[in-house]
């Protein structure tokens, strides 16, 4: 059973050695970056599946991130082959020129992949290029000290240990979990931003009727589509229509907003309960 096991072992080795020599390195390399990277955004893919029952698998999504990795995968090819040739090392005898290389693939190559992600992903959904510089400024520091909390003992091992045709395939076995969370980050408040965003407009435009109803209800059922809110309200902060007219049209011409500007009876009247909205005293 054993000898079995070996023998299959071998068959494998013997089959999948070409790929990594000559040019099938580049290939295998690309594909392989690409792949992993997909394969990250499927398994974040289906844990929202599983929190957001309803919601459904987008491939677009993973094709975006497949196409993304291949385009990384010649980079990263070159990249590694570049720094053997700059700073050679073998083993723990050329630990100074190791750790120098680690430092430069933190310092240059990090923070470009970083930023190639962001942008690749964007221009491929279809984001013009500011709404994509922006993200990238939101999201590039925390994308940051997470590779640095994780890259710099990976490289350590691959280039003190790994041989250079497999140092790209080594990362990519790692990647799986980083490109998980790269997924996470990329999609995380997607919906979440763009709701609140809109919640934040009706705030602006129809602030008497917000301050209430922000009182009865839970915020976080509040946040709705931007699209939506602006189909239903037709509101923004040039609107004709000011706060008291929304007021009025929400609770009926019995109930006014507070507003001293539009208070003009100072004794109270019965029957009219005094809120957050509503100044008692007006009939």
């Amino acid at each position: 059973m054993a000898s079995g096991g070996w023998r299959w072992l071998r068959g494998l080795r013997a089959v999948g050695q070409p790929l990594f020599q000559g040019r099938a390195l580049l290939v295998t390399n690309t594909l392989g970056c690409g792949t992993l990277m997909a394969a990250g955004d499927g398994v974040r893919q289906s844990w929202e599946l599983r929190a957001r029952p309803g919601q459904k698998f987008d491939p677009r999504r993973s094709a975006s991130m497949f196409a993304v990795g291949c385009s990384m995968g010649p980079f990263l090819h070159y990249w590694y082959l570049w720094l053997d040739h700059l700073l050679p090392a073998s083993g723990l005898s050329g630990l100074r020129n190791v750790l120098r290389k680690v430092l430069i693939d933190q310092l240059v190559a990090s923070p470009l992949l970083g930023i190639w992600y962001f942008l690749g992903i964007g221009c491929l959904e279809g984001q013009t290029l500011d709404e994509s510089c922006q993200e990238l400024r939101d999201k590039f520091w925390e994308f940051y000290k997470a590779d640095w909390c994780v890259w710099p003992a990976a490289q350590l091992v691959n280039f003190l240990f790994v041989p250079t045709q497999f140092r790209v395939t080594y990362i990519n076995g790692l990647t799986l979990g980083w490109d998980t969370y790269l997924s996470y980050l990329k999609y995380r408040l997607h919906s979440r931003v763009r709701s609140s965003w809109a919640y934040d407009n009706l705030q602006t435009t129809a602030g008497g009727w917000g301050a209430g109803h922000r009182q009865r209800e839970d915020p976080a059922r509040l946040l709705f589509d931007v699209t939506s809110a602006r189909s239903l309200l037709h509101l923004s902060p040039k609107t004709e229509f000011n706060h008291q007219t929304v007021a009025l049209a929400h609770h009926g011409p019995a109930k006014r907003l507070a507003d001293p500007t539009t208070s003009h009876h100072p004794t109270a009247c019965p029957g009219v309960s005094s809120g957050p909205l509503f100044k008692t005293g007006n009939c």
